[in-house]
């Protein structure tokens, strides 16, 4: 009884915004206005800053990238490109506006913003590899999709999406993941950010916006010197406790003198949301990445990486460099349903279940330089041409209508009913 009467206090909280999302419906729309919508931490990275890059070079297209940060705007401004902080009036008459909106996140066209994109065509571009699981798939929203008033909570909240367009980055992908999300069409195209690490050509003087420039200097230095180059990148595990030191197990002064040893520099880079500070000023050989910064500009510069279950580690792959597999809490991640047993077998690179082994590890990878083949990250890439980025500009003209109707990327299905159904 307590939970059908929240349930419709949230159906009834969320019925405004879901009302006005179908009357702006009727509004017209600017025929070549596309937004890009900023990841959940309003920061300019992953496959929505490509999307902004690569559509900004196009003179048939408007294009803006809203975010919640006014850093962020502020910075592009500066670099002679468009964005605008959200909530603000542009911002809101943008969304209202155009005619196709890009994200990489479900965050994103959630709230007012998803509200204001009533009528605009959705691009989901997706982040993740494929190995977590998503919060569609977690017993709690398994509950909701069971039962009928738990299906009209998630849609009036649009907990989530429909999306006109939806990327999967391999035909793997899609069969364990085809019945995940809400999509009209479903299709095949890798993750924009990989084009940088598959075509060493690919490299706007622009892709160095939001990155973090200080380490990246010290990244330049250190790699000229011929210092070898490893990156530390968990993802996040709990929100509300401190990770790294803790639940995953980190000597530094350990870490610092092997790195002395091995003419080696450890450059620390945290998922968004982890909560962890360190001072590293007395560790001459280790040094952090803005969190909040893109990485991927640089990444190409690393030797070898530390991991566990980000999507990290197959884009790393895709340069057929060791990788060591950091799950000294494994069992905790499991328990958890970050991702099932099952999905072991799945990951690449030398599993590293203890901390003391980590060390040992770090040094064999680098005196021997354990490769990986394209056939290992076939499973979560179905490309390696470099051509990602062009694949989605060619889809976004199309939907336009500035070229005759084309797709530049491979059609997997095509959805007419999509409805919540029951788990």
């Amino acid at each position: 009884m307590f939970q059908t009467v929240s349930d419709i206090l949230k159906i009834a909280a969320a019925l405004p915004g879901y009302a006005l999302m179908h009357v702006l419906a009727r509004i017209p729309k600017k025929r070549n206005l596309v937004i890009v919508l900023a990841p959940k931490n309003g920061a300019f990275v992953d496959n929505a800053k490509y999307a902004y890059l690569a559509l900004a070079e196009s003179p048939e297209i408007e294009v803006c990238y809203v975010t919640p940060k006014r850093a962020v705007a502020t910075e592009l401004k500066a670099a002679q490109l468009d964005g605008v902080r959200m909530p603000s009036p542009r911002a809101i008459w943008l969304l209202m506006r155009c005619a196709i909106a890009v994200g990489c996140d479900y965050e994103a066209f959630r709230g007012l913003s998803g509200n204001l994109l009533g009528g605009a065509k959705r691009i989901q571009l997706w982040h993740g590899s494929g190995i977590k699981n998503v919060s569609v798939d977690s017993p709690n929203v398994a509950h909701l999709r069971h039962r009928r008033i738990g299906r009209l909570r998630l849609e009036f909240k649009r907990k989530f999406p429909v999306f006109d367009l939806f990327y999967f980055p391999s035909r793997i992908n899609f069969e364990k993941r085809k019945n995940t999300f809400r999509y009209r069409r479903a299709a095949l195209n890798g993750l924009l950010r990989n084009d940088l690490l598959t075509d060493t050509s690919v490299r706007p003087a622009t892709a160095l916006i939001g990155t973090d420039l200080k380490c990246g200097e010290r990244i330049g230095k250190d790699k000229a010197a011929g210092r070898r180059l490893v990156i530390f990148a968990p993802t996040w595990r709990t929100m509300d406790r401190y990770d790294v030191g803790e639940r995953i197990p980190f000597d530094f002064a350990r870490l610092n003198k092997l790195m002395e040893t091995l003419s080696s520099t450890l450059v620390i880079k945290l998922h968004p949301t982890m909560r962890d500070h360190f001072d590293l000023a007395a560790f001459s050989n280790i040094v952090e990445y803005d969190r909040h910064g893109d990485i991927y500009p640089l990444l190409g510069a690393f030797d070898l990486m530390i991991s566990d279950f980000s999507s990290l580690i197959p884009d790393f792959a895709l340069l057929s460099r060791p990788i060591i597999l950091y799950l000294p809490d494994l069992g905790s991640l499991i328990a958890e349903d970050r991702f099932s047993p099952s999905e072991l077998d799945r990951f690449m690179g030398d599993r590293c279940l203890d901390h003391d082994r980590l060390y040992d590890a770090i040094e064999d990878a680098l005196l021997k330089h354990k490769k990986i083949s394209f056939t290992q990250t076939a499973e979560f890439h179905e490309f390696k041409d470099g051509l990602n980025t062009a694949r989605f500009v060619s889809d976004v003209e199309s939907m336009l209508g500035l070229v005759p109707s084309r797709s530049g990327s491979e059609t997997l299905a095509v959805r007419h009913d999509t409805r919540i159904t029951a788990a």
